[in-house]
């Protein structure tokens, strides 16, 4: 009788179907942990952008303001102080867009988060970030605190 090496097609073809049903039951779990992971990061860019302006405004002593544009983020400062250019602000951060760089949506209650050259907020926010079915927010009081 002859010994044979390796496995047949049968029995190959059995372990592609059981690893790929596998692969279909453990599919939206990994979505939704993605999902999270994607949700968490942008938190940690926004929480990041609010504390720069918080920062620049006690630094510089002027108004700073989050602007929140659509799936934008970024931060100015008035009045200007650099000649020329276009504008009544000095912008502090470059623009990040948050829905290129993580594919979540921002959505808020307000335009622009203001602090004053204190330190202290203008208004309170609350910044709300969806992907997919998970979403999370990033809530600023009336004096400039971010509550988690």
């Amino acid at each position: 009788m002859l010994r044979r090496a390796g496995f047949t097609l049968v029995e190959t073809l059995m372990v592609v179907v059981v690893m790929g049903l596998v692969t279909l039951i453990a599919l939206p779990t990994l979505q939704n942990a993605w999902a999270h992971t994607s949700v968490i990061s942008a938190k940690g860019k926004l929480t990041s952008l609010y504390y720069k302006t918080r920062s620049s405004a006690i630094e510089s002593s002027r108004t700073t303001i989050l602007v929140v544009n659509g799936g934008n983020a970024y931060v100015v400062a008035r009045p200007r102080l650099t000649v020329g250019g276009a504008g009544t602000f000095d912008t502090i951060t470059p623009v990040e867009n948050l829905y290129t760089q993580f594919q979540v949506s921002l959505t808020s209650n307000v335009d622009s988060v203001r602090v004053a050259p204190t330190g202290l907020g203008a208004g309170g926010a609350t910044l709300i970030l969806t992907k997919g079915s998970y979403a999370d927010t990033v809530s600023i009081n009336q004096y400039g605190r971010i509550i988690k």
